[in-house]
C-alpha cells in the first residue's frame, strides 16, 4: 500500500496472465503512518485502473511497528465509514467492496 504504482504494475501483469479469471486485492486502510483517507483513495484509484474490479478492504490500518499480530487485530480503530465512502465513490469503477469484520455490506 505504500507504493500504489508498484502494486498496480504487479496487478496489471497478474490480470494479463489470469486468462480472464478475476484478480482481487485485499488491503487495509493504511500502513503505519500512511493512513489518510486520501492515500487509501489514491491506492484504490491507481490499482483499479490496472484491472482490479473487486477489493476487500479491512476496515482498520496495519501497524507494522511495535504490535504483535493479536494487538494489530484489536488496537487500530475500525473506520467502516471510510470503506462505505469508497464504495460510493468507486461504485462505477469497481463492482464490489467487502467489509471485513462487519456485518454491514451495501450488497446485503
Amino acid at each position: 500500500m505504500k507504493d500504489p504504482s508498484r502494486v498496480a504494475e504487479v496487478v496489471e501483469e497478474m490480470v494479463k496472465a489470469s486468462g480472464g479469471v478475476p484478480v482481487t486485492v485485499k488491503c487495509r486502510l493504511g500502513v503505519d503512518d500512511n493512513d489518510s483517507y486520501e492515500e487509501l483513495n489514491e491506492f484504490i484509484t491507481t490499482v483499479s485502473k490496472a484491472g482490479v474490479k473487486h477489493f476487500i478492504v479491512h476496515a482498520r490500518k496495519a501497524l507494522l511497528k511495535g504490535l504483535n499480530h493479536k494487538e494489530n487485530r484489536n488496537i487500530p480503530s475500525l473506520k467502516y465509514e471510510w470503506v462505505y465512502k469508497l464504495s460510493l465513490i468507486h461504485i462505477c469503477r469497481c463492482r464490489r467492496y467487502a467489509v471485513c469484520r462487519s456485518r454491514w455490506s451495501p450488497y446485503h
